[in-house]
This record gives structure tokens, C-alpha cells and sequence, in this order.
């Protein structure tokens, strides 16, 4: 126990526990027989009274057992030991299936903070409601209007892959009931994001002429998407100073984040920007990466998604002209380490690069044919010409 300071495992600590209880609270002191008992030390036929659990349950800096129940349920029980799992039923232990009930799970404890066994099974909920083909709109209608719900689900992992289907009218919805700037900004440049993918640069351009009323008050993901996507709908209607300009004013941003960069800004800026034609910024973004990829405490903070950012990498190695140094990053990397809300955009562009570098025929073969399957998925036309330009213009 976190309050004892040490596990309970021979009579002399039952005794020190029984001490410090009754200490603790005169009113409920128990016996050292019952925390042997509760602890598994001697054979237990009955089971604890609730004055027995709520006494426990207040020591542990809970009000009662049921408040303690709920405080680890939502937490995924990180906190349980043996002793727990013999008085707690296990239908508090196992956490249920579907996405609504896990919800309702997170929503009873708005103070508590769930761990990743929650998180990824809130994850594979999010997953089966992005892939099935008849999405519950009852379900993401519900999301969207609990605040809690949301951020564990849509926000955590937005619909990339999803914006030309279901993903849309989520982000739609999703951007009716949003009643904050960065909830708007959020929902806005994910459904122009899709709009740019699937060619509708007349709706993508309309979030480019809408700029953040406070862009650093923007979590660095959503702003360097909207930094990104600000990026390629100016390239066409700026003057090469202008946008070399304004691609210097992108990569400051980045330093701005720190000495080494800031991932969760690179990497979604980066995803976006190597569809740009400006050496500087891939330039730039290059540097920020590598900066990024000798930090080693990143395979502990970034672990999901340092899929994705290798593959920012090996593209920005490629329009730097290091085609061999892509490849190599690039062979090691496959669809299972990506996040599954970006799995088939990341396959389209690993697919398309590794089609053109790839040193042997066979492979290139493998790769092209990949690359037409998961194009055909994503829907995403506009995406598939403008890397296929990319690789002409930098090859």
C-alpha cells in the first residue's frame, strides 16, 4: 500500500498497519487478524464488511471504499495488489468493451486521469468506429458533445484517414457544437485538410484566410497542421519571395519551440511541408528532425508516433538530396508503426517514396503496387498527384 510505504506480507507489518489505523482514526480500528485476512495471510471464508473497506478506503486518502472503486476503475486499477484483487468483484476490474460504456466509465470520474491499458482500449473503440462501414452516428454525436469524451477520443486520435467518409461528418458535427477558438481551429483545419486531399482547394483556402485569433494558445499538433496546410494553399498565391518569406516565418516557429524542436509541432509541419517546393523549409525541417532524433528520451515520449516522424524524415532526406539515407529509414519502417487514424495516409506516402528510390526493381514493383491499393482506400487524389510531383521534381 502507496500509505504504508511498504507491502504487507508478514504479521509484524499487519501489526504496524493495525497501529497506524487505529492512530489514523480511533473511531475504526481493525483487528490484525482481519488485515491478515485482507491480505491474504491466512485463509479468508467471508467476505470484508464495508466498515472494513471504508476504513481501508479512508487511510488511502479516499472518502469511502465505493469513491476508491470508482478512482481506480477509471484509473485501470495501476494501484491494485493482490490483497485489492480478492475484495474488489471482478466486474470492477475488468474494463468493458464498447466505446459508449468505456465513456461512461471516464465521465463518472472526471478527476481521474487514465492510464494506457484505458487509453488503448478507448483507442481500438475509436478505431472500429473509424473503419466500420456503418459508423454509429449516435455514438459520435455523443462525443462530441461531452467535452471529457471528446478529448479522449476524436481529439486523441482525429480521423486522418477518415476525412473523405465518416471522419467528415464527425468534424462536422464536432465543429456545430464547439464553443471554444481551439476547438474550432481544430475541427476547421482537419476537414480543410481532407478538402485539400480530396482537390477542394477552394474549401481548404477558406482556414488559410481564417488565421488562429491566438495561435500559441493552439496545441502544437493543431498548429503546425494549420501551419502546414497555411504552407502549401500559399505557395500558389504568393510570389517565390513572398513564400520563401513565409516559410521562414513556419520554420522560426519551430525554433521558437525549443533548442532541439518540438515533435508533436515537427511532425504534423513536416507531413504537410514536403509537399511544399521550398528548399529552405525542407531544409529547415530536416534539421529540426535530426535535432529531434538524437534526443533519446523521445522513444519514451513520442514512442507511438516515431513511425510517422521517421517517415517525415526520409522524406525530407529526400528532397534534400539524399535519396540512399531515405532509403535506408525508409526499409525499416511499415504500416503496424504508424497510429491507426494515420495508417493509410502514412502507407500512401512510404509507398510512393520507396516505389521511386527503392534500390531493386522487385521492390520498387512491391512498393507501386502498394501504393495503388492504399491510394484507392484513401480516396485521396489530390495527395496521390501532388507527392507523385514531388518525387519528380526532387529526383
Amino acid at each position: 500500500m502507496r500509505r504504508c510505504g511498504f507491502e504487507i506480507q508478514t504479521v509484524k507489518e499487519c501489526r504496524i498497519l493495525s497501529s497506524e489505523l487505529e492512530e489514523f482514526d480511533r473511531r475504526f480500528p481493525l483487528a490484525v487478524s482481519t488485515i491478515r485476512r485482507f491480505f491474504g495471510l491466512i485463509p479468508n471464508e467471508s467476505e470484508f464488511s464495508i466498515t472494513t473497506l471504508n476504513a481501508l478506503a479512508r487511510y488511502a486518502d479516499k472518502p469511502d471504499f465505493h469513491f476508491y472503486l470508482e478512482t481506480v476503475h477509471a484509473d485501470h486499477f495501476e494501484v491494485k495488489t493482490s490483497a485489492w484483487d480478492v475484495a474488489i468483484p471482478e466486474v470492477h476490474i475488468a474494463l468493458p468493451d464498447s466505446l459508449s460504456t468505456l465513456v461512461d466509465l471516464v465521465e463518472s470520474v472526471p478527476y481521474a486521469r487514465p492510464k494506457t491499458p484505458l487509453i488503448a482500449r478507448l483507442a481500438q473503440g475509436v478505431q472500429a468506429l473509424y473503419t466500420s462501414e456503418a459508423a454509429p452516428e449516435l455514438l459520435w454525436r455523443r462525443l462530441n458533445r461531452s467535452k471529457r469524451g471528446r478529448s479522449l477520443t476524436i481529439e486523441g486520435f482525429p480521423p486522418l484517414d477518415a476525412l473523405n467518409g465518416v471522419g467528415r461528418a464527425m468534424l462536422e458535427d464536432y465543429l456545430a457544437c464547439a464553443s471554444v477558438e481551439r476547438d474550432r481551429v481544430f475541427a476547421s483545419t482537419l476537414l480543410a485538410t481532407g478538402a485539400l486531399y480530396a482537390g477542394d482547394l477552394r474549401t481548404a483556402g477558406k482556414v488559410a484566410a481564417r488565421p488562429p485569433v491566438d495561435p500559441d494558445a493552439l496545441h502544437p499538433v493543431v498548429l503546425g497542421r494549420w501551419m502546414g496546410l497555411r504552407l502549401l494553399l500559399q505557395e500558389s498565391s504568393l510570389g517565390a519571395e513572398a513564400f520563401e518569406g513565409a516559410c521562414q516565418a513556419a520554420l522560426a516557429k519551430v525554433d521558437v519551440a525549443g533548442p532541439n524542436g518540438e515533435h508533436t509541432l515537427v511532425q504534423p509541419l513536416s507531413r504537410l511541408g514536403v509537399l511544399c517546393g521550398c528548399e529552405t523549409l525542407h531544409a529547415g525541417l530536416l534539421d529540426a528532425v535530426e535535432h529531434l532524433a538524437r534526443r533519446p528520451e523521445l522513444a519514451v515520449e513520442a514512442a507511438p508516433f516515431l513511425g510517422a516522424l521517421r517517415l517525415e524524415w526520409a522524406w525530407l532526406l529526400f528532397c534534400n538530396g539524399k535519396a540512399p539515407a531515405a532509403w535506408r529509414l525508409l526499409s525499416d519502417l511499415h504500416a503496424d508503426g504508424f497510429p491507426f487514424f494515420e495508417r493509410k495516409t502514412s502507407e500512401l506516402y512510404l509507398h510512393t517514396l520507396a516505389a521511386a528510390i527503392a534500390p531493386k526493381e522487385a521492390d520498387r514493383n512491391h512498393h507501386a503496387a502498394r501504393r495503388e491499393a492504399v491510394a484507392e482506400a484513401l480516396n485521396y487524389p489530390w495527395l496521390q498527384r501532388r507527392l507523385q510531383e514531388r518525387i519528380e521534381a526532387c529526383a
